[in-house]
Order: C-alpha cells, then sequence, then structure tokens
C-alpha cells in the first residue's frame, strides 16, 4: 500500500471516530444538558439534537465506508468529506455566534478544511482513474484501427 494511502486512511479514521463519538454523545445526552451551552443552544435553533446526531452519525458512515470498501471509493470520499466539513463547517458557526473568538471555532475550521482535502483527494482519485480509463480506450480503439 502506497505511503500517501496509509496517511489518508488515518485522516479518515480520525474523523470517522469523531463524528461517530459526536452523534453517540448527541443520541445519548439529555435535551437539558445539551441546551446548557450557548454554542449547542444556536445549534439547536439551526437544527434540531436528533438532526445533528443523524448528521454526524451519517458522515461517519460515509468516511468509514470510503475506509473500507475500495470499490468506487472515490464516490465515498468526495461525499464523506463533503458532509463532514458541512458538519463542521456549521458547528464552528454556531461557535462564532455563541461567543467571543474561541480556539474551538479555529479547530472546527481547521478540521472542516482537512475534510475539504479528504474531498479533494477523493475528486483527484476519480479524476485519475477516468483518465486511466480514456488512455486505455484510446490505445485499444489504435489496435483495432491497426
Amino acid at each position: 500500500m502506497r505511503n500517501d494511502l496509509k496517511n489518508l486512511d488515518a485522516l479518515i479514521l480520525y474523523f470517522a471516530l469523531t463524528l461517530t463519538a459526536r452523534g453517540i454523545w448527541l443520541v445519548i445526552v439529555s435535551n437539558e444538558r445539551f441546551l446548557a451551552s450557548e454554542t449547542y443552544r444556536l445549534m439547536n435553533g439551526l437544527i434540531p439534537q436528533w438532526g445533528w446526531a443523524i448528521l454526524s452519525l451519517a458522515g461517519a458512515l460515509l468516511l468509514f465506508l470510503a475506509m473500507t470498501i475500495k470499490w468506487h471509493r472515490y464516490i465515498w470520499l468526495v461525499v464523506g468529506g463533503l458532509l463532514a466539513a458541512f458538519i463542521y463547517l456549521l458547528l464552528a458557526l454556531a461557535t462564532w455566534d455563541a461567543s467571543s473568538v474561541s480556539i474551538l471555532t479555529f479547530i472546527h475550521v481547521i478540521s472542516a478544511i482537512f475534510c475539504l482535502s479528504i474531498a479533494w483527494m477523493g475528486g483527484d482519485d476519480w479524476w485519475k482513474m477516468r483518465k486511466s480509463a480514456r488512455r486505455l480506450e484510446n490505445l485499444s480503439e489504435k489496435r483495432i484501427q491497426k
């Protein structure tokens, strides 16, 4: 296995586990405890608590699929990376609105950037696969013409 794919799998695993933990926490925690924080109150105004849990668990599932299933991996990478980036950007927005500038806002923005890089790598993988398929198609056409 190439070294860059190992690094990508490690990055995917980190964000998949983080989103899984967040989703499970959102399922388990009571609504009163969820609304105790200003950040989560703003998040609840945007999307209900169960919606955040579903989004987090869906993002984690897509990232786990991208890591384990090699069939059309680029699709899972792009969709999972974009969904995870969307979740982290919404979290960054909620923490930004809830308080003055905090480190948590920047952590969420950086996490979203890393998730966008996962989606970018999936798109790049798709482009390379498409390009090599065209090359093979052109080669086979040239051989048929000879």
